[in-house]
């Protein structure tokens, strides 16, 4: 009979309601599979798909011979990405991993017409990218056509995996747990209730009692031996209060073997109640170990003890035991007979309240000493009685161990104070002649290192002074060969770039000038003309020009001292340090701050460093600042020549070096205190002079007073001929006639050959003869001839009573020789001829 197919209007109702599943099955292009179309379907396999599509469960129907596979929304994750692939499609295609496990059941079951099931059935599969094991409950069943004959599988699935897993992994716990219990090295039982049944029993627990025919026995039966001993009471009464038992050290008789005598155990142990869902105890867990030989050797340390302690309380010496931290864990009574102090307190205070607190320190340092590093030791100690009495005692102490670990000392003591009793006196004797002799050597280093730190500087200023000599005279060369030049192209043409390149070869020139000054200053060998005068008056001339100098970003005040002292100082240089000062504290202060310039009178005790000056009266001038303050060990290089924290460019390193020697020059010091974060004040200590008022400093004439010099012979001596022909051309171009000589000795003999000579010009440092010298001879020669100094630096014991207006410094200004000279020559004596 052929079965009829279904009209197409039923089909897309059908489909419609099947969901995703149904609208896929109505979309999907059926040319390619063996099904055919839908609506050339078999009514069977219509009203098959009909009931799967909506149905809530896994339902996949294999149909007809290739077993093309149709199946339902609930079933599609099911088969991971073989969906959608695998609709319509013959089985063998899509489950080709698992075909020669499926195809014999579904052929079984198409071939038969029976329905096939089965439970957890497991599968593998490749559903997810990789091949799993899977598990589903399955139903194949036959499905009809109208001739009775099977049109196709329908199979209705539902997976398993999780809880077959869960089941093995909880039997596979259950297993581990019965080997745990019975492997436990405690002894354990369960025993169910009522009766007290021995349920569960694990080996160490059979080996305690020496049975193992116990599961199943009520305990009074299984261990009559036990009840006797009253556990049996002990467990009921367990049982009724629903509370566990904690048994420690608890003596118990076993009959472990039929015909050998009962055996004594000690037990620690525990009972248990486990009770059922409803609250009622359902059984008891025994769990406990057996501390028999625990307590025999605990029982023979005992005794060893009480043996020990009678011997040691016998002692007329100290003994004592004490674990590897220190702590004293025993102490004999000679302790209280000997110090008057009971065991027990020891005990509770340790060694630190016997031994003598001057040596407590040292006492406790050995120790941790000896407890980090065992070993045997022997040593004097002073001990304390009770009363205050002082004892000596000699201990002797051996480290205990157990096995390779350290546990402690134990040690003894003898009293030997009487042996002591000599030596003390002449100890103490020479304690004091060692404190004071560790007071002389204390003095010592810190006067030598003192003398080290002036030496230094010492030394560093000698080295700059040379550097700023020889730089001078070059200096000199270059600064008057621009003056020269200058002088030649104001009467020629030269283009506007020439001079201004001329002009920043002479800005350099007196750059370095002024860096030489800095670097003399450091030295202190330059020339000051010190005097009485009142620093109130400079720094208060000053504050304008310290506010314009800063900026108004920076706040400056001036807190003067009443009754200041005058000060023996160059008020010039006093003025240059305070500017110089000023702008270091400027530039500590990123971003503004305040600037005080503070005056005092101070008394000075012995200096704590080499910067500071001797002890006496000084009057003080403070430059504090708000700025981000200096490290002690920057604070301890800031005099140093050269060293800066400034950036590249922005600081030559001399400031405060220059403020260091000044301060020297002038008989004071310096010093620098700062808190980093906070601030910086440098003091500068001046001499306080001698005079009881300040004088007041009056402006001096121009350099250029005095008479003409045209036509004046004048003699120039200098051992550098570039420096010699610089002062000769400044001179003739002054209008003077010039002799040269390149030394002293030169100089002298044309003094003696010319006659006219009117006044010389030399250099202070030559070698051989240096000037000084030559204007000894050669004023013995010619009394009233006026000489002029030039130097790159000055010996200031050589020079110390050389007017200023005969010194001129390297490197000098065009026409400062000449206007030197100007002042020096009498207007009214003519010219030689």
């Amino acid at each position: 009979m052929i079965d009829p197919s279904p009209d197409n209007g039923r089909l897309a109702a059908l489909f419609a309601a099947g969901g995703d599943m149904g609208r896929m099955i109505n979309a999907h292009d059926w040319s390619t599979s063996p099904l055919g179309p839908p609506e050339c379907w078999p009514e069977a396999l219509v009203t098959t798909v009909g009931l799967m599509l909506p149905a809530g469960t896994e339902i996949v129907l294999f149909w007809g011979p290739d077993y093309c596979a149709l199946y339902n929304d609930a079933y599609a994750p099911t088969i991971g990405d073989k969906h959608p692939r695998a609709l319509g499609r013959p089985a063998r295609e899509s489950w080709t991993e698992l075909w020669d496990d499926l195809e014999p059941m579904l052929r079984h079951v198409r071939e038969t017409g029976e329905t096939f099931s089965a439970k957890d059935r497991p599968f593998y599969i490749e559903r997810s990218g990789y091949g799993e094991e899977v598990y589903f409950d399955i139903s194949f069943s036959a499905v009809r056509l109208v001739d009775g004959s099977v049109g196709g599988v329908l199979c209705i699935v539902s997976e398993t995996t999780d809880r077959v897993r869960a089941a093995r992994e909880m039997q596979a716990d259950r297993a581990r747990l019965a080997r745990m219990f019975d492997q436990a090295p405690s002894f354990m039982a369960v025993l169910s209730q009522p009766g007290h049944v021995i349920e569960l029993a694990n080996a160490s627990f059979q080996q305690l009692v020496g049975r193992a025919d116990l599961v199943g026995k009520t305990l009074d039966v299984a261990l009559p031996e036990v009840a006797q001993q009253g556990f049996i009471d002990l467990l009921d009464r367990v049982v009724a209060s629903g509370e566990a038992y904690r048994g420690e050290n608890v003596r118990l008789q076993l009959q472990r073997e039929a015909l050998a005598p009962a055996e004594d155990r000690v037990l620690d142990f525990i009972y248990q109640p486990l009770s059922d869902s409803q609250g009622n105890v359902a059984a008891v867990f025994v769990e406990g170990i057996d501390v028999t030989e625990r307590e025999r050797r605990a029982h023979a340390l005992r005794e060893s003890e009480t043996r020990f302690r009678l011997l040691a309380d016998s002692l007329p010496a100290l003994v004592w035991i004490n674990d590897a931290s220190g702590r004293l864990l025993f102490a004999n009574q000679a302790f209280e007979s000997l110090l008057n102090v009971a065991p027990a307190t020891l005990q509770e205070r340790g060694w630190d309240c016997i031994v003598h607190r001057d040596d407590l320190r040292d006492f406790q340092t050995f120790g941790r000493r000896r407890l980090a590093q065992p070993r045997e030791f022997s040593r004097d100690v002073r001990l304390c009685t009770a009363d205050g009495e002082i004892r000596w005692f000699h201990v002797e102490a051996r480290p205990r161990s157990f096995g390779e670990t350290f546990e402690g000392y134990v040690g003894c003591g003898v009293d030997v104070t009487d042996a002591h009793a000599v030596g003390e006196a002449l100890e103490r004797r020479v304690e004091e002649r060692t404190a004071a002799l560790t007071e002389q050597i204390a003095e010592r280093e810190q006067v030598e290192a003192t003398l080290a730190q002036m030496q230094r500087l010492e030394a560093i200023g000698q080295l700059t002074s040379g550097v700023a000599h020889d730089f001078n005279n070059l200096l000199t060369v270059v600064l008057g060969n621009i003056a020269m030049v200058e002088r030649t192209i104001e009467r020629a043409s030269i283009d506007g770039k020439t001079r201004q390149r001329l002009e920043h070869v002479r800005t350099a020139a007196e750059r370095g000038a002024k860096l030489t000054a800095q670097l003399l200053a450091f030295s202190r060998r330059q020339r000051l003309e010190s005097r009485a005068v009142s620093l109130n008056e400079i720094v208060g001339g000053m504050r304008d020009l310290l506010q314009s100098t800063l900026g108004g970003g920076v706040a400056v005040a001036a807190d003067l001292a009443p009754d200041l002292w005058p000060a023996l100082v160059d008020p010039t240089q006093i003025e240059l340090i305070i500017l110089n000062l000023a702008i270091n504290a400027r530039d500590a202060m990123d971003g503004g701050g305040a600037l005080t310039v503070s005056t005092r009178n101070v008394t000075l005790d012995a200096p704590a460093s080499s910067e500071e000056p001797a002890a006496g009266d000084y009057v003080a001038v403070l430059v504090s600042d708000t700025g981000s303050g200096m490290s002690e060990e920057i604070r301890a290089k800031a005099f140093e020549p050269f060293f800066t924290t400034k950036e590249v460019g922005k600081g030559s390193g001399l400031g405060l070096a220059q403020v260091y020697g000044f301060a020297k020059q002038s008989g004071g010091g310096v010093r620098i205190d700062s808190v980093l974060g906070v601030g910086t004040t440098v003091s500068v200590y001046l001499p306080r002079a001698a005079s009881a008022s300040a004088v007041a400093v009056e402006p001096t004439g121009g350099e250029n007073a005095g008479g003409s010099i045209e036509g004046r012979l004048v003699l120039v001596v200098d051992d550098d001929d570039a420096v010699r022909g610089v002062t000769a051309d400044e001179l003739r171009s002054a209008g003077c006639r010039v002799i040269e000589a390149s030394d002293g000795a030169g100089g002298l003999a044309a003094l003696e050959a010319e006659h006219g000579i009117e006044a010389a010009i030399a250099d202070f440092a030559m070698p051989g003869m240096n000037g000084a010298e030559f204007a000894r001879r050669a004023l013995e020669q010619r009394p009233a001839l006026p000489i002029v100094f030039v130097t790159g630096y000055a010996d200031l014991s050589a020079l110390a009573h050389v007017p200023e207006e005969n010194v001129i410094q390297k490197p000098y200004a065009a026409g400062v020789i000449a206007d030197r000279l100007r002042m020096l020559i009498d207007p009214a004596e003519e010219p030689a001829s």
